[in-house]
């Protein structure tokens, strides 16, 4: 695995990382898929080129690991988690070296060795034990996974940050778990400071963050990440929510009277809609309409969209720090959003 910078503005940078062959440029977000029934598999709709999946999932699922990329039929870069977050949050007891074996037949091109995210009501005790055995499972990955996985850290504060990074050699990729809690549970300015610390810690290394919504991803993106996973383009879909290129997930007029859980967000009249000129697949064909639909059908032409304009930001992003503009381009975005004081913060500290 390699990383090679190419552009920088301020702390957002352009690069490749070239792992098993393929080449992946940066700043991407993986776009999160389960091998759920009906979930949509947007790369056969566009050009997809980074997914994350995860071990727990294939596991649950009953899929045939050894044909995991014949039944995704992708062959773009394939990052598999551990699935960790849902093995703690369902209390299941996994094996370590059942998520080696399932993530060892699954050849994947990167892999995320089993971690022990942290939530908010953890005490010290508990913390510090999840992030040891984080670190010792970094390291049985690495000495007995036989192909390429990058270790994991977590942290809610600077100094579980450092301690970890004090354990590790300079990596060439870097994963972040646990700041998605940050966003939920506390001070947001909090995840500025963390990103920071990282990158100056590791000024070359790929730096990927775990579970980050849409409007996060382009803040992260211009302090320094180069990668990011999300599946809030199925979670949205499912409880009929679309996006819009640049804002947070918009409600449209489903009847959500018998599900389980309606959208909570604010809802967006057609007209708007009509104006964006989305240039996805869905929107190109079908009507507007369509979207919608209920059940399987609804949840797929949602999920497809809502994965065009995911992966259509970062190309657009690498473009503009190319031009050097991404402050500019990021402080628009955030203006028209709840989170502006949070890039007013980034801006203040770490941008001028």
């Amino acid at each position: 695995m390699k990383f090679q910078i190419h552009d920088m503005d301020g702390w957002a940078r352009t690069g490749t990382l070239s792992v098993n062959g393929k080449s992946l440029l940066s700043p991407c977000i993986f776009l999160g898929h389960s091998f759920k029934r009906g979930n949509p598999l947007p790369w056969h709709y566009f050009n997809v080129d980074s997914l994350l999946i995860n071990a727990y999932d294939l596991l649950v699922q009953k899929i045939d690991v050894t044909r995991v990329r014949q039944i995704l039929d992708f062959d773009g870069v394939l990052m598999m988690d551990s699935g960790g977050y849902q093995i703690q949050r369902l209390q299941k007891d996994i094996d370590l070296e059942t998520i080696i074996q399932i993530q060892e037949a699954s050849k994947p091109d990167i892999a995320i060795p089993l971690d022990y995210p942290l939530t908010p009501k953890m005490d010290n005790k508990e913390v510090h034990s999840r992030i040891m055995k984080t670190f010792r499972n970094n390291i049985h990955w690495r000495e007995s996974y036989p192909y390429e996985s990058i270790p994991v850290i977590h942290g809610y504060n600077e100094k579980h940050l450092i301690d970890q990074m004090n354990n590790l050699d300079t990596p060439d990729f870097l994963a972040i778990g646990s700041f998605v809690p940050i966003l939920m549970y506390s001070d947001r300015k909090r995840l500025v400071d963390l990103l920071i610390t990282v990158r100056k810690k590791y000024p070359d290394t790929f730096i990927h963050f775990f579970g980050v919504s849409y409007l996060v991803a382009f803040l992260l993106f211009l302090l320094g990440a180069d990668s990011v996973d999300t599946s809030a383009h199925l979670h949205n879909a499912r409880y009929g929510s679309i996006h819009l290129q640049h804002t947070g997930p918009r409600a449209i007029a489903i009847n959500t009277k018998k599900r389980k859980r309606p959208s909570v967000h604010k809802l967006i009249e057609k007209e708007k809609f009509l104006n964006e000129s989305c240039g996805c697949p869905i929107c190109h064909y079908l009507e507007f309409d369509h979207l919608k639909a209920r059940g399987v059908r609804g949840l797929q032409l949602r999920g497809i969209h809502n994965a065009w304009v995911y992966t259509s930001a970062p190309a657009e992003l690498r473009q503009i720090i190319e031009e050097k503009k991404a402050t500019l381009f990021i402080e628009k975005i955030f203006s028209q959003s709840g989170l502006y004081y949070l890039y007013k913060y980034a801006k203040r500290n770490y941008l001028t």
